[in-house]
């Protein structure tokens, strides 16, 4: 029996028409290994023993999580068909460049609430389907009956220890995270690029909208299908209302016309913060995520991220002037640290978000966040990367750059505020 399934999940990785939902993009898996191992294929890093183990590593948990997704993906199929009849009613995507004050405000519209919902970082990397979180709960409860919850704890020790401590972007195994990450499972998405990026051009999927229309189709759909999977998780099966989605992705930013297309009711709200400050926090994050994926110098394209912030500048505001007003809101992050309780009531009137009340709680929240954001580029999770991050592009370079940005994203700022 064990040998059917296995032959099975075999055939179902290798044929990419085996099924419509499951099936990867072999093109950007070629490409990706292509140009990011071959250096004279415009590899960015330098293949030596560092960036060889990253790729290992990379390499064997993609493999473990592609079996288990496809194999859990079929289970939900079989046991939990209705998951497919769930309705994503008014979703919010929270968007905006990175490192401009989306996760401060996806935090504050998150957290507190039972009348909403996010993605969890376990939930997507872990369990992004309905059979695995069944699976993890009944482990959980063995965890607590037999073992008195030592494997909690090791687990809760481990993302104490590896993951909230991550520079800049701490992350949180418990705590919503971009869920752009489960595009990882078929290699679309920009997190791909991530892992193997590349000197003569920017990710294609900065421009996602560009795409081809039966492409983006097909990568949205399945996107929606694991927004499904979630909401009837969450409602556990229809016994409860089902909440209200909330996402928030920078890589969904040129990407809101094709979400758009598949969620026809949804919302969008965009985080804007001033382009000298977002650029250096870009290029140090950038960099720290060059220096974990094999690369000692921390190596950092500025004219990659330049033409990045640019697009998704301009392109936002262009989308949103042809929606309905109450669909969409521009939040720059200025505004919102100065005052959060005005900010926050004005986006509950203009985008109906009849479940957002500012509570203590939620006060605290924000307090102990803005201390991590002011006027200057003074992030104190900065402070531990420095040595990673080329002193050339993080200081001298950041002026140049900036300086060069093009009239459009200067234009695409005045048009976001003109618009706001």
């Amino acid at each position: 029996m064990v040998g059917v399934w296995t032959d099975a999940a075999v055939f179902i990785i290798v044929c990419p028409g085996a099924t419509r939902v499951t099936r990867i993009d072999w093109s950007n898996l070629r490409e990706s290994l292509r140009h990011g191992i071959t250096r004279r294929s415009g590899a960015f890093f330098a293949l030596d023993a560092r960036r060889l183990r990253a790729l290992l590593g990379a390499a064997l948990l993609f493999v473990y999580g592609r079996i288990s997704f496809v194999l859990f993906a079929a289970m939900d199929r079989v046991f939990f068909p209705r998951f497919r009849r769930v309705v994503v009613r008014r979703p919010l995507f929270v968007v905006g460049n990175f490192r401009s004050g989306t996760s401060l405000v996806f935090n504050m519209l998150s957290a507190g609430n039972r009348s909403v919902t996010a993605f969890r970082t376990w939930q997507i990397y872990l369990a992004p389907t309905i059979s695995q979180r069944k699976l993890v709960r009944f482990l959980a409860m063995i965890d607590r009956r037999v073992l008195g919850r030592k494997g909690e704890r090791a687990l809760r020790a481990f993302n104490d220890r590896h993951l909230r401590t991550v520079p800049v972007h701490p992350i949180d195994l418990f705590l919503p995270e971009e869920d752009a990450g489960l595009l990882m499972y078929t290699w679309t998405g920009f997190f791909t690029w991530f892992l193997f990026p590349r000197r003569d051009r920017e990710s294609r999927f900065v421009r996602f909208d560009d795409l081809p229309r039966r492409y983006r189709s097909w990568v949205v759909r399945f996107y929606q299908t694991m927004v499904q999977r979630h909401l009837y998780d969450e409602s556990r099966g229809g016994l409860k209302p089902v909440p209200v989605f909330v996402s928030k992705n920078p890589t969904f930013t040129g990407m809101i016309r094709t979400i758009r297309e598949a969620f026809p009711d949804s919302r969008f709200l965009y985080m804007m913060r001033g382009p000298d400050e977002t650029y250096r926090s870009t290029m140090d994050w950038f960099g720290f995520w060059a220096w974990r994926v094999g690369d000692r110098s921390g190596k950092v394209d500025p004219d990659r991220v330049r033409a990045m912030m640019s697009h998704w500048y301009r392109y936002p505001p262009r989308v949103f002037e042809t929606m309905n007003t109450g669909d969409w809101a521009i939040v720059t992050l200025e505004r919102l640290i100065a005052s959060p309780d005005r900010m926050l009531r004005q986006l509950g009137s203009r985008l109906a978000l009849d479940w957002l009340v500012y509570s203590e709680n939620r006060r605290h929240a924000l307090a102990a966040m803005r201390r991590n954001y002011g006027s200057r580029h003074s992030e104190p999770q900065l402070r531990h990367i420095n040595r990673f991050v080329s002193r050339l592009v993080a200081r001298e370079s950041a002026a140049i750059t900036i300086r060069r940005f093009d009239t459009d994203l200067r234009l695409g700022i005045a048009l976001a505020l003109r618009i706001e």
